[in-house]
């Protein structure tokens, strides 16, 4: 009897193991199924209202239609000057592909990163880049209603105040070499975000601040700012009559050096995942980017904000820009943090 019981226990385990060999495996999802049917987050870093806030909520309009999934969800966190966000994206964003940072350019991250001042906590080579638009220069701003329209009006306006973002950012590196470069005598208050810089000279209650051309373009229209002259080497389609840096000031090797780090940190948006989010996910976030960006729809609406539409960045060539920016060399970076830090107090 107990043969038989253990002759009857080995068949059932026999045709267990049988049957689960015989059973058919899980159908593995594709990346394209998975899209169609899980819902996106869109996390905003900067000022409800604002550019990039306008950028990505038309971003996301286009999800659905593109990839036709569930239509994507947005969250705008303003704190910081836009560093709550992308630090929530580091920190609490879980990588599985149903997150999107949006933010200006990689620059916001990269700078802080590079000269040691205080920014987002994390390494921006980490992220996964999707893709970049709406490129726009840095531009320098003065109240709408000023007076000032050379070098020598400014100079000669005595002791002033300047409005910039956070120490880190592209718009306070491009306001401090402002001023170095004009020779002026001038204190720089940060942490303001571009809305505020905008009211605060419309109000004399500063002189002048740094913005990217796209926001800044805003602050014209509303009678709030006017364009002083475009920190590159050139001047650009934004603002045809500003002059560039260069017709302003005759500049030494390493002031170009400076000017080239802000001007290669073009203003725009850029869109892209936390750390560790897979290949397959990434691509194809890629692949609908690069297919929403030159829809006719969301080009008639961005030109709305952004009059002067260059070609959007790849997420390849944005991740490529970012390791640059990070590549220079440390004297270069040195040299901009010392000038940079000469203003913090």
């Amino acid at each position: 009897m107990r043969k038989l019981i253990i002759i009857l226990m080995v068949l059932t385990l026999s045709l267990a193991l049988v049957a689960g060999a015989c059973a058919p495996k899980p159908k593995e999802v594709s990346v394209e199924d998975f899209y169609m049917n899980n819902t996106l987050m869109l996390v905003t870093n900067g000022s409800v209202g604002g550019s990039t806030d306008f950028a990505g909520r038309l971003f996301a309009s286009y999800w659905a239609e593109i990839t036709g999934g569930p239509a994507m969800k947005s969250t705008v966190m303003p704190g910081g000057g836009g560093i709550e966000g992308v630090n929530y994206m580091y920190k609490n964003a879980e990588p599985d592909g149903l997150t999107l940072g949006n933010t200006h350019h990689p620059s916001d991250m990269a700078a802080p990163y590079l000269l040691g001042t205080p920014g987002p906590e994390g390494d921006p080579t980490t992220l996964g880049w999707i893709g970049f638009f709406g490129q726009s220069p840095w531009v320098v701003f003065v109240g709408a209603d000023s007076s000032y329209q050379s070098a020598d009006d400014l100079r000669n306006a005595g002791k002033q105040v300047w409005g910039s973002g956070d120490p880190g950012s592209v718009t306070s590196v491009g306001a401090i070499l402002a001023i170095d470069l004009l020779g002026l005598d001038a204190d720089v208050v940060f942490g303001m975000e571009s809305g505020e810089n905008a009211l605060a000279v419309k109000r004399g209650e500063i002189i002048a601040y740094c913005q990217d051309g796209g926001s800044g373009l805003a602050a014209v229209k509303n009678g709030l700012a006017k364009p002083f002259v475009n920190m590159g080497f050139t001047r650009t389609e934004w603002f045809p009559d500003t002059p560039a840096i260069t017709e302003l000031v005759d500049l030494t090797p390493e002031q170009e050096e400076m000017v080239r780090f802000v001007s290669a940190m073009i203003g725009g948006k850029s869109f892209f995942f936390p750390p560790g989010v897979p290949a397959d996910k990434l691509n194809y976030a890629r692949r609908a980017f690069d297919k929403i960006v030159v829809h006719k729809g969301f080009l008639r609406q961005a030109k709305l904000k952004i009059p002067v539409w260059e070609k959007p960045i790849t997420g390849k060539e944005l991740e490529a820009d970012v390791s640059k920016v990070l590549g220079m060399p440390p004297e270069k970076a040195q040299a901009i943090r010392n000038l940079v830090q000469g203003y913090v107090k």
